[in-house]
């Protein structure tokens, strides 16, 4: 028996395609709150460490950055607090120019003066 499963930010389903039934009905769920003030914390930090141009700042900023993300999938699931903010940080780019910034220091801090 095949099973899809079906994950979506409102509904959570499985559906078999031999039986053509639900075997789990979608639940939906109401859009949970992102914490903005968390959100705009994050953006102050990732603004100073670009700002640092130190590869060191900048890696350990994404290291806390990605190990909050999984913690809190880890504890509560996709919709998890910080789950919520590092979707947020990484619709607005904010991750995008931090791994760009670490790049750039990295390659300065390598380049012949």
């Amino acid at each position: 028996m095949l099973k899809i499963l079906i994950l979506q930010q409102s509904l959570i389903g499985r559906y078999s395609v031999v039986s053509d039934e639900w075997l789990q009905e979608p639940e939906y769920i109401e859009e949970p709150e992102v914490n903005q003030d968390l959100v705009k914390e994050y953006i102050d930090k990732i603004n100073k460490a670009i700002k640092s141009k130190d590869s060191e700042v900048i890696g350990s900023l994404m290291d806390e950055i990605w190990d909050l993300r999984k913690e809190s999938v880890r504890a509560d699931g996709f919709t998890g607090e910080f789950n919520l903010v590092f979707k947020n940080l990484r619709a607005k780019g904010y991750l995008d120019k931090l791994r760009e910034a670490k790049l750039d220091s990295i390659s300065d801090e390598l380049s012949i003066k």
